[in-house]
Parts: C-alpha cells; structure tokens; sequence
C-alpha cells in the first residue's frame, strides 16, 4: 500500500471513529482532499 500504510489497520477502523489527518492538501474541482505521507499522519482520536 502507498505511503506505508497497512491494510489491514485501515480495514479495522470503524464508523464514528474519529481521525487527526495531516498531510498535503489538494483540490480537484469542487473537491477537497487530504493526502497524508506516512503512518504517522493518521492519529485515532
């Protein structure tokens, strides 16, 4: 998987949890996204 994640710990994360997401932002069209560059950009709350 990019950026180093697991797949497998993505797959755990349930609905109504809550994330800290840093990283780089983009925007497509009327769409905003965040691209984070590591684990480490994604904390559970």
């Amino acid at each position: 998987m990019s950026a180093g994640f697991d797949a497998a710990a993505l797959m755990a994360l349930t609905a109504g949890q809550t994330l800290a997401v840093s990283g780089l932002a983009f925007q497509y069209e009327d769409t905003y996204e965040v691209a984070p560059r590591s684990p480490a950009d994604l904390v559970i709350q």
